[in-house]
């Protein structure tokens, strides 16, 4: 359950990927319009453009509430539009339906791209059984005078997912530090986003990492290549075995 993102850092961002999305919408549909009254009006055709119409309601509901159930009906769009691409030039020789279709799909490409954050959707390997495999890393998150246990999920785009029992406010600054000999550095970040799958299931925290000094970046770069040699790693000890 998605519960809240930091509206103050975050909420033009946010606005970005939804405008995105709305024009990617407007030209589709303006495809399908095209489409139906110029090539095949029927009634069939005419169920099919009301059936999509219901589809990008539900479609723009998904990434409202960061569902990740987005990314599913993404995919279903795109192989759409490949495949309507394909029939407005072989079987309708039609270059302006064409355009159309190809500026939707530039528009949902961008909207999915800045929207793919740990910030917005988080990546949890929640499907690997053996949590040695698992693509995260222990942690420590220190907040003032308290210290608690976490797990670091998700890296990427200057950003992380962090998971852990304690419940945050949106807004707090934290210091995490990994629990690794050959990682000592600290990270300094902010918690800008919230979610919590399901009960009895962690917090999972979208983290903008913060470089206010020099050695903050540096840090975060040896964090970045410190991430990937562990993952690395772990899919090379678990196929071996």
């Amino acid at each position: 359950m998605f519960i809240g993102v930091s509206k103050i850092k975050f909420k033009d961002e946010f606005d970005r990927v939804k405008i995105f999305f709305i024009l990617h919408s407007f030209l589709f549909i303006l495809a399908k319009i095209l489409e139906l009254f110029t090539h095949e009006f029927s009634f069939i055709s005419f169920i099919g453009f009301v059936a999509w119409l219901v589809y990008y309601r539900f479609f723009y509901r998904m990434l409202k509430f960061l569902h990740y159930s987005f990314w599913t009906m993404l995919f279903i769009s795109l192989a759409v539009i490949f495949s309507d691409m394909f029939t407005s030039l072989i079987t309708y020789e039609d270059i302006s339906l064409f355009y159309l279709y190809l500026l939707s799909f530039v528009a949902i490409i961008l909207s999915a791209y800045f929207v793919h954050s740990p910030i917005f959707y988080p990546i949890v390997s929640w499907w690997e059984y053996d949590f040695r495999y698992r693509n995260d890393l222990e942690a420590r998150v220190v907040i003032g005078e308290e210290e608690f246990t976490a797990r670091l999920v998700d890296l990427r785009r200057s950003a992380g997912g962090l998971s852990l029992f304690k419940d945050l406010d949106i807004g707090t600054k934290i210091v995490i530090k990994l629990e690794d000999n050959q990682f000592s550095e600290s990270l300094h970040g902010e918690i800008v986003s919230k979610r919590r799958h399901t009960l009895g299931r962690p917090f999972t925290y979208g983290i903008k990492f913060r470089f206010e000094e020099e050695d903050d970046r540096k840090n975060f770069i040896k964090l970045q290549k410190f991430w990937t040699f562990e993952r690395k790693s772990k899919q090379k000890e678990k196929f071996s075995l």
